[in-house]
């Protein structure tokens, strides 16, 4: 790992410990029963692997055309007269390619286009609400650009770049970053808001910046590392979003229960197979809880202890692995797993608290022991974070 990149993790833990010491937070389709009030059910056959496959082929798309459909619909979707239309637009514009990010899927994960199609399915029949027809379409089509982008970046950018095509990667990455800045990053910027933490800031200054300079330089190596850290503070801003709507569910307004159930499960399948693999029950049962209908299932305290198990589960993941490459000599693999550590680690801010501090300061030791091959020093490090999310 290079000076910049230890200097990069160093600017976002230490975000991260600005903003956790300034927050005051503790803080079958066809088959399932529907009714207005229930959140869509989760097919019986979409339990996925511990982590999502990488789709066979990269999908290629017109990402300006994407971001122009996706405003009209959300505007259509969010008058709420006419959900028919709705699903028209999304059978046009998106259905396509939200398919074929599926077909990349692991057989068993949550399809994009099954949940969506459901919701609005339901609202055209009248079994769903207009509330959830808006909220599946804008917080569905998050999920499928999030995904979207994945794709981009991890398949179509590296492709190029271990290709030698310079050029060709940075038209990819800057399509990507345009479709990241349209519709992912106003969602960032509201989870920042609400937790007071800099996921929109750190991207946009930091992390974006370096992407573009990997690129710029053919370097495969670093480009691995710090396409994580994209990627992993959108899985920090969608678990954010999950445990808030966890904790308001006891206190919304029954009328509003649809909507906001809604809402919740929608914001929880992005991530949901990558958290899977740091604790499948887990996992399981925030998307049993919101997928129920119930709200009194979404309890505050389960849920939020179900997403710290979760990503605890993913740093723990990371850290052997990255420790265990490191003895192999895969220091280029052991670099990408150390920072997918470290930045499931940056996850857990909110929860930490104050104490992430520490925790914070071990994740760059962590990182640097790792760059340096020094064995002792990371488990040294490893251990101390482990320890601090222990506490949790």
């Amino acid at each position: 790992m290079s000076k910049l990149t230890v200097s990069l993790m160093s600017l976002i833990l230490t975000a991260g410990l600005l903003s956790a010491c300034s927050s005051n937070q503790d803080n079958d389709p066809a088959s399932a029963t529907v009714t207005p009030s229930a959140a869509p059910s989760q097919p019986a056959s979409t339990t996925p692997s511990s982590s999502p496959a990488s789709s066979p082929a990269a999908v290629p798309v017109n990402v300006d055309k994407l971001i122009a459909d996706y405003k009209a619909i959300v505007d259509l979707a969010e008058a709420k007269t006419d959900p028919k239309a709705v699903q028209q637009a999304y059978r046009q514009n998106f259905q396509a390619q939200v398919q074929a990010i599926d077909e990349g899927l692991a057989q068993d994960a949550p399809r994009i286009d099954d949940n969506i199609s459901f919701v609005l399915d339901h609202g055209v029949s009248g079994d769903m609400n207009a509330d959830q027809v808006a909220e599946a379409t804008e917080k569905g089509l998050n999920w499928y650009f999030y995904f979207q982008l994945r794709d981009i970046l991890n398949k179509q950018v590296l492709e190029a770049l271990k290709a030698g095509k310079t050029d060709e990667a940075s038209t990819l990455l800057d399509q990507g970053i345009r479709a990241y800045t349209a519709v992912l990053e106003p969602f960032v910027e509201k989870r920042d808001g609400k937790f007071h933490t800099t996921m929109k800031d750190t991207i946009a200054t930091a992390v974006i910046p370096k992407l573009q300079e990997d690129v710029k330089a053919g370097n495969v190596a670093d480009y691995n590392v710090h396409r994580q850290m994209l990627d992993k503070t959108l899985i920090k801003a969608f678990t954010l979003a999950t445990y808030n709507y966890g904790e308001i569910m006891p206190t919304v307004d029954k009328a509003e229960l649809p909507k906001e159930m809604t809402e919740g499960y929608f914001l929880f399948l992005p991530v949901y197979t990558y958290l899977k693999g740091g604790s499948a029950s887990d996992a399981d049962a925030v998307k049993d809880a919101f997928a129920s209908g119930d709200a009194s299932k979404v309890v505050p305290a389960k849920i939020k202890a179900a997403l710290i198990a979760c990503n605890t589960g993913k740093v723990k993941e990371y850290l052997e692995t990255a420790q265990q490459e490191m003895k192999n000599g895969k220091k280029d693999e052991s670099r990408v797993h150390a920072m997918e550590a470290v930045m499931f680690l940056s996850a857990q801010e909110t929860f930490l608290g104050a104490d992430y501090a520490k925790a914070a300061s071990a994740g760059e030791a962590f990182l640097t022991a790792v760059d340096q091959g020094k064995a002792d020093e990371a488990k040294q490090q490893a251990d101390t974070i482990l320890a601090a999310l222990s506490k949790l």
